[in-house]
């Protein structure tokens, strides 16, 4: 890490955590009751969603989006389909992102 106003990297010692483990614990201590609110909650993990999207879509629209998010439609494929963002590795690396396509929001193919 090199510090502000620093002159050298300095190397920070941090024990390894598996975050899979932590995970699986923390789903049994919410379980367990012994945690009300656990970091990988499904909220959570949809507030992020909407966070992560948002900057997609204000790429796309090159402005600011007011949360939260009105479109449905996920404006990184948006912007790929229509040539503004080129691809330039074709080919399928998430399989998961074709399930749900456009505002109508279909789980159809």
């Amino acid at each position: 890490m090199l510090r502000v106003g620093g002159d050298r990297w300095e190397t920070i010692e941090a024990p390894w955590h598996d975050p899979f483990v932590h995970l699986a614990q923390e789903a049994v201590d919410w379980v367990d009751g012994t945690t009300d609110d656990p970091i990988s909650s499904g909220e959570k993990a949809r507030a992020t969603m909407e966070v992560l999207m948002a900057i997609y879509e204000s790429a796309r629209k090159r402005r600011r989006i007011d949360l939260p998010l009105k479109t449905l439609a996920n404006p990184l494929k948006l912007m790929v389909d229509s040539g503004e963002l080129p691809v330039e590795w074709p080919g399928a690396y998430e399989t998961r992102s074709r399930i749900v396509r456009g505002e109508g929001m279909a789980w159809e193919a």
